[in-house]
């Protein structure tokens, strides 16, 4: 694996993550699952939830690079940026 699919499968892992556990937008997504036993731990665990968004993303970039690497790059970018963004506002 080239060393930028694996930069940009890290950064599009962490973003796409912490959309689903934390974000507010996917709040009314999260909010039915949440009483679920399996689902509800799943969706509420950063690291649960950390670990099969991985592996989706390494599983679509394996079988269908050429779509999913351009949703690996929106979601890198939007990532990186979050990630300077949470640094930055701590000065």
């Amino acid at each position: 694996m080239p060393w930028y699919d694996l930069v940009l499968l890290v950064l599009a892992s962490f973003r796409l993550t912490h959309l689903l556990v934390f974000d507010v937008i996917t709040e009314p997504l999260r909010r039915p699952l949440l009483g679920r036993p399996f689902i509800g731990t799943l969706i509420s665990c950063y690291w649960c939830t950390g670990i099969w968004v991985s592996a989706g993303l390494v599983a679509g970039l394996a079988f269908w690079p050429s779509v999913v690497r351009w949703i690996l790059l929106v979601l890198a970018v939007a990532g990186a940026q979050s990630f300077l963004e949470s640094r930055l506002d701590r000065e």
